[in-house]
């Protein structure tokens, strides 16, 4: 199991993020910044109605993180 992160303060945290595809239930997230395979959970950016300002949400499911060969 695997977790990854774009957040610098998160245990995840490190360059794979770069590249790595990220599933939820088998669809591609685009805006994640953190995915736990273990515990389900995506946290994804929401931009809002004005896209001045980013909103996040857990998303959670079935996390498939897949790394470059």
């Amino acid at each position: 199991m695997m977790r990854l992160s774009a957040d610098k303060d998160d245990p995840g945290y490190g360059p794979a993020y770069l590249t790595a595809k990220v599933l939820l239930d088998g669809v591609e997230l685009k805006d994640c910044i953190t995915a736990d395979e273990e515990r389900g959970e995506c946290l994804c950016f929401l931009p809002t109605a004005t896209g001045t300002q980013l909103d996040t949400e857990m998303r959670c499911g079935k996390v498939e993180i897949i790394l470059p060969s």
